[in-house]
């Protein structure tokens, strides 16, 4: 089509199409610029909803249609700040925009990363990771995620994500990260650890349904409405709160709010020691659950009371560490155990210190494939942490993960189910209890456990995906794990083999050889970075791995897909 006859489709399809869309999702147009618009947002989730509005209209006029007479638009969408003049608007975020608008396919949509994280899990639409990409005028490279009309129409109903997730019929309530109002900003940490506790605590209770740690502090430092929130999440109740720390006095306020109506149920402040932080803990659990409508089961009241730490110290280095093994990487796992390892020192006797130094024996198994002292090392933890206290769910979790690795299966699940009926809500609970019904042979059934894991923890750690990803290849259903791997953002030599696997198994033989490159790119990376020497067979790599399945079927399955791949074993 000539220019001339462009601009004429543009300014039709602005005046029938763009334009109502645009004040629907309520944007502004901001100017036309040659063959282009620049539009602006309230929001990344209106922007994102008014652009894939404008494509799949487009593409259902044009589907009849046929070369010169289509009409593609590329679409980029960013998130960040502008410089407002006059009627017109300029700076970084405006320039990224236009890049990724470069890098659109015609009639796709291309969203920065930042647009991407406000979106994901809050819309029904599935983005592909385009990776790192550098472009012209700006400073660093940008990471992409690309949506298109054609890969939508062929996404499968499990591939498609609820945009509202439903309410459910218990009483249902996330706690958001408490505000630290200390004048010191390094004491985030100690309010982070009493918003965990609590939600520890809820957690517990049958009756209710409470959203895992991860994703309430997907809010933490946002200004986001509350019933926006009870909306993304799928619950009818939140706590709010702060916590201020001034030498051996603590004070923290809490309050109950119906997320619906942003109405306050119940209030309260408490001005206490320091050392009696774990009975205001407790006293804010209670004081939740008997405001909650319906009667809460008493047996469950008696186990929010846990056996805490006499030493405030122990408990210190505890937060401290949980906020470093929550970065999940190979330094933060170190650096943690030697945390957990310091609150033990102070209190030999405090269970949950035991519990989380077993838990990072278990990472580096689970990551790194450790030796065999890492796994006796993760066994005694845990049996020790259970021996101290019986009744918190999270040492029987990591004594069933070394268990199994033990090979002894039916202890594993023994207590796997004993954590999951001690606490009910723990997502990480039933997401072990997944991979390892993956594992066994049971792959539906785990496919089962994962959605009720995703379900309570809507923004999981990137061990949910590989789970999920890892029962879906058991299922042969390599499409969807694909999609499931590419929720991680980072992928390790693991990942880089599932995929590979997935794409081999699709009949995409130059995706897998892409993929397979990077797994052994990957492991050689790791072999120098840990400074071991000598050459590693490809059996070796995946013998460890491999013996995981407990049913022959599935770990001919597993080779068969990396040797399709290209992998010689």
């Amino acid at each position: 089509m000539d220019e001339a006859g462009t601009l004429a489709a543009l300014k039709s399809d602005c005046k029938e199409l763009i334009e109502p869309s645009v004040a629907e999702h309520k944007g502004r147009i901001v100017k036309l610029m040659g063959d282009g618009l620049l539009i602006e947002f309230p929001s990344a989730i209106e922007a994102v909803r008014c652009a894939v509005k404008i494509q799949q209209a487009l593409a259902g006029r044009d589907a009849g249609a046929f070369g010169a007479e289509r009409t593609a638009y590329r679409i980029g969408v960013n998130f960040g700040d502008i410089v407002v003049e006059d009627e017109d608007i300029y700076g970084d975020g405006v320039n990224i925009a236009a890049r990724l608008e470069r890098l659109a396919e015609p009639g796709g949509i291309c969203i920065s990363d930042k647009v991407y994280e406000e979106v994901r899990g809050r819309i029904d639409l599935d983005f592909a990771d385009m990776g790192e990409r550098e472009v012209r005028n700006i400073d660093r490279p940008l990471r992409v995620w690309q949506w298109t009309a054609d890969a939508a129409a062929t996404a499968t109903p499990r591939q498609a994500r609820p945009s509202l997730p439903a309410v459910p019929d218990k009483p249902s309530i996330a706690v958001l990260p408490f505000d630290n109002m200390s004048d010191d900003p390094e004491q985030d940490y100690f309010a982070d650890g009493i918003t965990e506790d609590i939600i520890t605590g809820l957690a517990r209770f049958h009756a209710l349904f409470v959203i895992a740690r991860n994703s309430t502090f997907v809010y933490k430092g946002r200004s986001v409405n509350v019933q926006d929130i009870g909306r993304d999440l799928g619950v009818r109740y939140l706590v709010e709160g702060s916590v201020r720390k001034a030498g051996q006095k603590v004070r923290v306020n809490a309050q109950l709010i119906e997320s619906s109506t942003g109405q306050h149920v119940w209030a309260e402040r408490y001005d206490r020691n320091l050392d009696d932080i774990f009975a205001v803990q407790d006293e804010i659990t209670q004081a939740i659950v008997s405001t909650l409508p319906g009667r809460l089961e008493e047996p469950g009241r008696e186990l929010v009371r846990r056996k805490p730490t006499a030493s405030m110290s122990a408990y210190d280095h505890v937060l401290l560490g949980l906020e470093l093994f929550k970065r999940f990487s190979r330094e933060g796992n170190l650096e943690a155990r030697k945390m957990f390892q310091a609150a033990i020192d102070h209190d030999p006797r405090y269970a949950r210190a035991h519990a989380f130094l077993a838990s990072t024996y278990v990472f580096d198994l689970f990551i790194y494939d450790e030796s065999d002292q890492s796994l006796d090392k993760a066994y005694e933890s845990a049996e020790t942490a259970l021996a101290l206290d019986d009744t918190d769910g999270w040492p029987h979790l990591m004594l069933g993960y070394a268990l199994f690795l033990r090979g002894q299966d039916d202890e594993t699940e023994i207590h796997f189910r004993r954590a999951i009926s001690l606490n009910p809500n723990d997502a990480d609970g039933i997401a072990f209890m997944a991979n390892t019904l993956v594992y066994l042979g049971r792959w539906e059934e785990g496919l089962d456990y994962i959605a009720k894991a995703m379900r309570i923890n809507p923004y999981p750690p990137v061990y949910y995906h590989w789970y999920h990803g890892l029962g879906l290849y058991s299922a042969r259903e390599y499409g969807q794990a694909v999609a499931a791997i590419k929720q991680i953002r980072l992928l390790d030599r693991w990942h880089h083999a599932l995929l590979a696997m997935c794409y081999a198994q699709l009949d995409k033989p130059d995706e897998a050889a892409a993929e397979i490159a990077r797994f052994a790119e990957a492991r050689r990376a790791e072999i120098a970075e840990r400074g071991v020497s000598g050459q590693i067979s490809d059996l070796d790599l995946v013998s460890e791995r491999v013996s995981k399945y407990r049913v022959k079927a599935d770990r001919d399955h597993f080779l068969e897909g990396l040797r399709k791949a290209g992998l010689k074993l």
